[in-house]
């Protein structure tokens, strides 16, 4: 590309100077909790076992310090995890709640025969409380009618999501995503999926990159419903100048592939576009 540009190698070329005032470091920071806020979403589908062509309808995210993202890195968050909206909160107050896990092999040589009482107190600590002790803040429970303090290392504070969401933290973000999909989003993510497995076909049918195709989906209505409301952006994403959709093929195609969508058996088909006097 260089060489395209310039007519000379970008190997010979001496390095840029560099200048502090060319830096951005606000987008720089912008950047850095994208890349966070995405590995937590995505990590967050995996559990729900979402894949990452399926829309989603939104997501709430917690960032440190307050820092906001501009309209541009917003939306490249929103296309990175496929959302619809991203709703940011102070904090995941609302989002999680914290459990305690009694760490018995610490409990049980300090506190032997005491060992339960103390768990059972341990998991009966409040909200406030497991905060505080995650914070280093001292906690004291109730044992044989005396008070003891916990150390750190005899309960380990974990984060619970409520609700519905999925909430993934780290190093002060956290992202809670809303594996709830309407049929809207089902058939948005039918539709991704056409466009994924069509893309494939004609790379194994050793079609141009520029080649205008006679596309064909042929399966359940669900699929057929997801292909006739997205027409237009699964035509533009996969150069198709006709969309033929139905259950089963009525006319030839030059190549085929059958493949499985969300448990169904679905059979896509194409052509070259001028193969039909279409262009």
């Amino acid at each position: 590309m260089h060489r395209a540009l310039t007519g000379r190698s970008v190997h010979l070329e001496r390095l840029p100077e560099v200048r502090a005032e060319d830096r951005d470091e606000p987008l720089e920071d912008e950047m850095r909790a994208v890349r966070v806020l995405v590995s937590l979403g995505r990590a967050g589908r995996e559990e729900v076992k979402i894949r990452v062509r399926q829309p989603l309808g939104r997501v709430v995210a917690v960032v440190p310090d307050g820092l906001e993202l501009r309209s541009g890195t917003l939306e490249l968050l929103k296309d990175e995890l496929n959302v619809k909206s991203v709703d940011f909160l102070d904090s995941v107050e609302g989002l999680v709640s914290l459990a305690a896990r009694p760490n018995f092999k610490v409990l049980g040589p300090r506190f032997q025969k005491e060992s339960e009482a103390v768990a059972s107190a341990i998991r009966a600590l409040s909200q406030e409380e497991l905060a505080g002790y995650r914070e280093g803040e001292p906690v004291f429970v109730e044992v044989g009618g005396r008070r003891v303090p916990l150390e750190q290392g005899d309960l380990v504070v974990i984060e619970e999501s409520k609700g519905d969401l999925v909430v993934r933290s780290e190093g002060g973000f956290s992202v809670a995503i809303d594996p709830t999909l309407d049929q809207e989003l089902l058939a948005e993510g039918l539709a991704r999926e056409v466009v994924n497995r069509t893309q494939r076909l004609r790379k194994e049918s050793g079609l141009e990159i520029t080649d205008r195709i006679r596309l064909g989906v042929f399966g359940p209505e669900s699929v057929q419903e997801a292909a006739r409301r997205h027409e237009g952006f699964i035509c533009g994403e996969t150069l198709a100048i006709l969309l033929v959709v139905g259950d089963q093929a009525q006319e030839e195609f030059d190549f085929v592939t059958d493949v499985e969508m969300d448990g169904a058996s679905v059979s896509i088909r194409l052509s070259r576009g001028e193969a039909a006097g279409t262009e």
